[in-house]
Parts: C-alpha cells; structure tokens; sequence
C-alpha cells in the first residue's frame, strides 16, 4: 500500500514539473535551408511547443500562417482575435494544432505551436513544421511585394516628363534659345522677311550728288 502511494505521489511530482516547464525553452534548432531561412531559429518547450519570432505584421504573419496550413492540407477550426494576440487551432489527421500569434511589436510576431496526439504525446516534429512553412509563405509574400513596389517605380519613371535636355534641343531645332517666350504677331503685320524687303532701299530710289 505504501509503495502504490509513493509512485503516485512520484508520477503527479513528474506532472507538475513538467506543467512548471512549460514556458521553457528545451531545445533550440537553427534553419539550415531546404526550404527554411539559414539563421532562422525555432525554440521547442520541454512540453513539444515550437516557438519563433518573425520579423513581420502580425497581420503578414497570420496570413503566413493560415498559408502554411493550407500547404500542409490542414483544416481550420476556430480562429480568434483580440488586441494583441491571434489563435488558430486546425486538425491534421488524429493530431488537433493549437497556434498562438502574440505581437510583440507592429513589425515583431512570436508564433507558437502546439500538435497534441492523445491525451499526453506532443507532435514536435509537425510542430517545427509549420513554424518553418509560415516562415517560407512570409518571406514569399514579401518579396512579391517589394517586386510590386519595383514595378510600380519603374511605371511612373517611364511615364514622367522628358528630361530637360531634350527641350532645350526642340527649342534651338526651331531657331529660339531655350525657354525663349514666343511674341505673337498683330493681325495684318507683314512677316519678318517681308518687312527687311519693303524697308530696303532700291538703286532707282537712291540719288547721286555731285
């Protein structure tokens, strides 16, 4: 009787040290490629939760993630919001995924994961997973992005005014400095050539005195 209750007082002594590790942080795990930014690190709890901060809206983020889980061919169940915190559980076969997005800043994102398979196994593998395939769709839309915002420069060069050099050369094409203003004729004035050949004398108009 005594050696039955010293077990369980040994086994619910595991529990709650296991329930005070929860926050953390067991493992760390740095991106190599194959998809996953090299640098780009994911903390894994002793209870199997991934965790990563993203350089990134928490909108940008969320919609990074809601990718993921489509990639993945995850469904989505609930999806709720408050001030500074999102979560997304969604189900993967006989695993059921708890995500949490908490903005640390307007730019700053922390993601954590959480795949639950029974009652006490946690999935840390497709955990890490979908952390590394938010991060891919992140750094996709944003580079989509910045390619939209290139192209969009590169519209607005094209179509602007013609460089200054160019007006000057179709204002001396047409004989007149540039910038010159245009001075108009009064109605009935005779044109400029006109007026150098009615104001010339003639040989018959001109007298010779002795």
């Amino acid at each position: 009787m005594r050696s039955t209750t010293f077990l369980f007082l040994v086994a619910l002594g595991a529990l709650g040290a296991l329930g005070a590790l929860e926050g953390c942080a067991g493992v760390t795990v740095v991106g190599t490629g194959n998809g996953v930014p090299i640098g780009a690190v994911t903390d894994y709890t002793m209870s199997g939760t991934a965790s990563r901060t993203f350089t990134g809206s928490p909108d940008a983020v969320y919609q990074a993630t809601r990718s993921a889980l489509v990639q993945m061919g995850m469904s989505v169940n609930t999806d709720t919001r408050t001030d500074d915190e999102r979560g997304v559980t969604a189900s993967a076969g006989d695993r059921e995924v708890e995500i949490e997005l908490l903005a640390l800043t307007t730019k700053t994102t922390q993601m954590r994961v959480t795949v639950r398979h029974g009652l006490f196994w946690r999935d840390r593998a497709t955990a890490g997973e979908i952390v590394a395939q938010a991060q891919v769709a992140l750094d996709r839309a944003t580079a989509l992005a910045v390619q939209k915002n290139g192209e969009r420069k590169n519209g607005l060069r094209k179509s602007g005014p013609p460089p200054s050099g160019q007006l000057q050369n179709a204002g001396l094409a047409n004989g007149e400095p540039a910038g010159a203003p245009k001075h108009a004729e009064p109605p009935g004035a005779p044109k400029s050539g006109e007026r150098r050949s009615r104001e010339a004398p003639s040989s018959e108009d001109v007298r010779l005195y002795p």
